[in-house]
């Protein structure tokens, strides 16, 4: 009877004693699982990043290895864009060599100096067309003067940059008065240049006789000739550009007398303060006079 009941006092003590169990297990089963859900640690996260890393180097270096070498990216094709006035030859000119290679190693910088040599090039810019065609786009200069040096005639960009050599005037303004040989390339460096047009651009929106300037002659800087087209009278400006749109208008006037006299003029020189000197046809230097803006004879 004492040992039934010694037995049945041990079986309530564990059976009381289960829940302690069954909660301690439980325990560690949600520490497991917030362990699960942590994920891997410092140590392994830095493995992941260090694998993902070497796969996408091996990728890139795979990439680069095929856009260099396979023979699908070799240049076959040089489309040239705004050539309408150059040869496509004379625009690659020593550059079409370069351009044989791999469309991503050829070397466009070194391809663009040599192609901005031709001085009618202003500039130069390019685009791949992959996987073959090297699209250039060039910008042309534009002549705008013919200059005379010595015996040579040269076609000049507006900008100043020497072109090439010219046969004749080209229906181009023609400077004149240089010294001394060109090459193309060179650059004219001089502000009586610039007057030519200054002088160019007055006669422009002369509407009343219609004359435009064709030769203008720098040769003396205190005293710029210029020629007009339709009735080639040589006229005499000073050297301050300020004094040329009152030495315009003096010359229009002096024009409206002389046609006023059906008479017309071979030479008019603006070039004095209070004068204006005329040369009509088949007669000596005439001045008139300037008196509140009236001339006389």
């Amino acid at each position: 009877m004492m040992r039934t009941l010694v037995k049945n006092k041990i079986r309530t003590d564990r059976i009381s004693e289960l829940p302690k169990y069954k909660s301690a297990l439980g325990s560690q089963r949600v520490h497991l699982a917030a362990a699960k859900q942590e994920g891997p640690g410092i140590f392994g996260k830095f493995l992941m990043q260090l694998v993902l890393f070497t796969v996408t180097a091996l990728i890139l270096t795979a990439c680069y290895h095929v856009a260099v070498t396979h023979p699908v990216f070799i240049i076959k094709k040089v489309k040239v864009i705004g050539n309408e006035m150059i040869a496509v030859s004379d625009i690659l000119g020593k550059a079409a060599g370069s351009l044989r290679g791999n469309i991503f190693m050829t070397d466009l910088d070194a391809v663009s100096e040599i192609i901005l040599q031709n001085p009618w090039l202003e500039s130069v810019s390019f685009e791949k067309e992959l996987p073959s065609t090297l699209a250039v786009t060039v910008a042309v200069r534009k002549a705008e003067a013919v200059i005379v040096a010595g015996e040579e005639k040269y076609l000049v960009s507006r900008d100043g940059i020497i072109l090439g050599k010219a046969s004749d005037s080209d229906g181009f303004l023609m400077v004149t008065g240089f010294s001394g040989g060109f090459r193309p390339g060179d650059v004219i460096d001089r502000a009586e240049f610039d007057d030519a047009f200054a002088i160019k651009n007055l006669f422009n929106r002369e509407n009343v006789f219609h004359d435009q300037i064709v030769e203008v002659d720098i040769g003396n800087p205190d005293r710029l000739k210029a020629v007009t087209g339709k009735d080639r009278i040589f006229i005499s400006f000073p050297s301050k550009r300020e004094e040329w749109k009152e030495k315009f208008l003096e010359y229009l006037a002096v024009r409206k007398i002389l046609a006023s006299r059906g008479e017309t003029a071979k030479a008019i020189d603006l070039s004095f303060k209070n004068q204006v000197v005329v040369v009509r046809g088949g007669q000596e230097n005439e001045p008139l006079r300037k008196e509140k803006n009236n001339f006389t004879l």
